[in-house]
């Protein structure tokens, strides 16, 4: 199942955290999309293999920007057994990537 959601920049990510943040983010809103269907099987998947290592794994430390993000992410995955986070490499993912540029070019595309 593929779901189609509206997503939101606020552009106040700057500096060099900004990339983990929005990575982290990014796999928050999918745990809490699957949140809201929670009798589907969901799996989450991005290209950064850290974000998922970190949210998958309660034995690393993490960057203290991301923390509330993280430990989020592992509630909502812990609440929800047929949730799953999946690292996949960027060169197979190029489909989300074009979605996500198609999305960001689109006129319905709105920064909240």
């Amino acid at each position: 199942m593929v779901l189609a959601c509206r997503t939101f920049f606020d552009g106040c990510w700057t500096g060099k955290d900004a990339p983990i943040e929005a990575e982290a983010n990014a796999f928050l809103k999918g745990l809490e999309l699957a949140a809201h269907y929670p009798n589907t099987p969901s799996i989450i998947e991005g290209d950064s293999k850290m974000i998922v290592t970190y949210i998958t794994d309660d034995r690393l430390l993490f960057p203290w920007c991301i923390r509330s993000i993280i430990l989020y992410s592992r509630q909502l995955l812990l609440s929800n057994p047929l949730s799953s986070v999946r690292f996949v490499p960027r060169t197979k993912n190029k489909a989300a990537h074009c979605l996500a540029r198609q999305a960001i070019n689109s006129e319905s595309f709105r920064v909240l």
